[in-house]
């Protein structure tokens, strides 16, 4: 089976009620190191609500070099504070 092919059938277990499963789906995915492997994790890592399913969610996008953070979201920018002037 193709990095592909994989991908989408591993995808459709993210439909299971098991969050053991939806793991075992989301390592699968990431050891395909296939591009089609990014849009599923990133569409079930909007959904998830298992803690262990989403941290490995965003462990496998950043081993497929992607950033876990929701495109449409961008970071907060970082707050600097003020330098005080004088002494």
């Amino acid at each position: 089976m193709s990095g592909t092919g994989a991908a989408e059938t591993l995808a459709l277990l993210f439909d299971n009620e098991d969050a053991e499963v939806r793991l075992d789906a989301v390592i699968g995915l990431g050891l395909t190191r296939a591009a089609t492997a990014v849009p599923p994790l990133r569409k079930q890592l909007a959904v998830e609500q298992s803690p262990r399913v989403r941290d490995q969610i965003e462990r496998q996008l950043r081993a497929l070099g992607e950033s876990s953070a929701e495109p449409d979201k961008a970071p907060a920018p970082k707050q600097e504070t003020p330098m005080r002037s004088g002494w």
